[in-house]
Formats: structure tokens, C-alpha cells, sequence
């Protein structure tokens, strides 16, 4: 088991070193090259991957159509960077149709975001919330159940 820890540890490491690198050499001297934006993405996917970020069932996300993961995309600073930049340089380039696609993983990373925050907030609500309803600053009274606000009365 220790070791195991330590692969994961020297993996992260070493994502963490290679995006630096990527980010480092696309932002400072391949600014217009969407290849070294791509391999910054790759790694910040694979970092996402190897916090947890989306589930056990995708493995190695890629830009294709054919394997969208929302939560793959989770949006992270280590993936808005890349993608915003790879969005511009499709843009630039006048390929709107690569743009667009850019924009929905953008867009499904945003949405997956939102998404887990809200479930847990949900999951904090429904522990903190067992004893039923309470009454809040703003004069309604928030039903745990339901997670629906109604006013006092």
C-alpha cells in the first residue's frame, strides 16, 4: 500500500511539473500554437483524473466527441487556461467549428462544476438539516426535505 501512495504521489508530481513546462512554454513562446495549449490540457486532465475530479469510469479524456465527460472538464484553473487559449487561436484562425466545439467543453466543465458544488451543498444541507426545518436571517423557512424556501406564517 505504501508504495502504491508513492506512484501517486510521483504522478502527480511529475503532471504537476510537465503542465508547468507546457503552460510555461506556450505562454512565453508558442502563444499562437494550439499544440502546446493541447498537451497543457492533457496534462490538467490527467491531474483531474488523478485527484478524482470525475469518476473511475472514464479513463484518459481526450478532446473527441466520441468521449465528452462533463466531469472531466470540471472547471479548474489548469483547464480554463488552455481552453480559453485554444479558443482563441480557433477563433483567430477563422475555424469556428473547432471553436464552438471548444466553447461546449468549456461550457460542460462550467456546468460539471456547478453541479458537483450543488450536490454538496446538498449533502451538507441533508446532514446539518436532520432535525427537520429551520428558520433563516430572511424570513422564510427553509424545509431540509425539500431544499424549497416558503414564507413564514
Amino acid at each position: 500500500r505504501g508504495i502504491i501512495e508513492k506512484l501517486r504521489r510521483l504522478k502527480r508530481e511529475m503532471n504537476s511539473i510537465s503542465y508547468s513546462s507546457y503552460f510555461y512554454g506556450a505562454e512565453h513562446f508558442a502563444k499562437d500554437q494550439p499544440q502546446l495549449w493541447k498537451r497543457c490540457l492533457d496534462v490538467a486532465l490527467s491531474m483531474n483524473e488523478d485527484d478524482g475530479i470525475f469518476p473511475d469510469h472514464v479513463h484518459g479524456p481526450k478532446l473527441s466527441k466520441s468521449s465528452i465527460e462533463h466531469n472531466a472538464y470540471a472547471t479548474t484553473p489548469q483547464t480554463v487556461l488552455p481552453l480559453t487559449n485554444m479558443i482563441r487561436i480557433a477563433q483567430s484562425k477563422g475555424n469556428e467549428k473547432r471553436s464552438n466545439e471548444l466553447q461546449l467543453f468549456l461550457t460542460a466543465g462550467c456546468i460539471a462544476a456547478v453541479s458537483d458544488k450543488l450536490e454538496r451543498l446538498k449533502r451538507e444541507l441533508e446532514g446539518a438539516g436532520s432535525s427537520g426545518s429551520s428558520s433563516d436571517d430572511d424570513g422564510t423557512n427553509t424545509d431540509s426535505s425539500s431544499m424549497k424556501k416558503r414564507p413564514l406564517g
